[in-house]
């Protein structure tokens, strides 16, 4: 298997390189490209579990990839829904933590 090399890098490193100067036009394309990623995952039936900005790589051509799937799953028809949580702590939302 070979893995596409992402010369920009995470998105985590692409925030704080340009911090306060990105453009709300490249805002919206990063999320729209990560949203087409999403739709595509979900269509298939499957849940990344893990979506943080270091799990979002980039390239210098635009192109906008989705990383890191360790926790995700693939949704059957016997396993409609899971309840397990996992992730990163730092970025789930709190009633997930709390259960």
């Amino acid at each position: 298997m070979f893995v596409e090399f992402m010369d920009a890098g995470a998105l985590t490193d692409f925030i704080y390189h340009f911090m306060k100067n990105i453009p709300e036009d490249v805002i919206a394309y990063l999320i729209k490209r990560m949203l087409v990623g999403l739709s595509i995952l979900h269509e298939k039936r499957q849940i990344h579990r893990d979506l943080k900005s270091d799990n979002i790589l980039i390239n210098t051509e635009g192109d906008v990839k989705l990383a890191d799937f360790g926790f995700a799953i693939q949704l059957t028809k016997d396993r409609l829904k899971r309840k397990s949580v996992v992730g990163t702590p730092a970025w789930m939302a709190p009633e997930l933590i709390k259960k």
